[in-house]
């Protein structure tokens, strides 16, 4: 288990509204940023390959400099291959969203906007710590509510995760128990609970197909 408080969850939600105040004021500036590379790949989830970990299929990985489906995601980089936006496409031109990224205190945050318009797409925003080019975690912040993946690097292949999920204003918990906030993480009457287990490590290094 990784070691973790009730109050650090709180201070992720508070970082994620912050995120998501951050880009609404400074949305002129995250869409006038210059795309030097783009990438081509299935679409999924929010900024897909961006996300590490196996939430993200191994085939929404493959990535291409170009592509023929008429349903997909492109990736915009910047000159040192950093992810600037994703847009998921359908039917070759239809775009109900763009997921901006930008960099806050350490954590790079994705947000989404509607399509050509500084209006929110979704109540939610995705978070990603990196260490030496590693991701050593990533989380979905809701307005009340997240989901957060920590990594332990084992091998050059393989990490264990520790996963967390927090619903504070729950009058139930997932397994039908009244929320106790006094209760142990991962008790069944937290509202947190956990996972662990290990997988494979998927790098989010967009340069490699440079």
């Amino acid at each position: 288990m990784h070691n973790i408080t009730v109050k650090d969850l709180e201070q992720l939600l508070q970082d994620g509204r912050r995120a998501v105040q951050y880009a609404w004021e400074h949305y002129d500036e995250l869409i006038s940023r210059e795309t030097i590379y783009t990438l081509y790949g299935p679409h999924h989830y929010g900024i897909d390959a961006g996300i590490p970990g196996k939430f993200i299929p191994q085939r929404v990985r493959k990535l291409s400099k170009q592509t023929r489906r008429k349903n997909y995601t492109t990736y915009e980089l910047d000159g040192a291959y950093q992810l600037l936006c994703t847009t998921p496409i359908r039917e070759h031109t239809i775009i109900d969203c763009v997921y901006y990224c930008f960099m806050l205190d350490g954590v790079q945050y994705a947000c989404s906007f509607c399509n050509n318009e500084k209006k929110l797409f979704r109540d939610e925003v995705i978070a990603i710590k990196y260490e030496d080019n590693r991701p050593q975690w990533y989380a979905f912040l809701r307005s009340r509510s997240l989901i957060i993946n920590y990594f332990n690097y084992t091998s050059s292949e393989k990490m264990n995760v520790s996963a967390y999920s927090y619903y504070p204003d729950s009058k139930y918990t997932m397994h039908g128990c009244l929320t106790d906030f006094k209760a142990p993480i991962g008790a069944l009457n937290s509202p947190v609970n956990w996972g662990h287990w290990e997988e494979d490590i998927a790098y989010t290094d967009f340069s490699s197909w440079f």
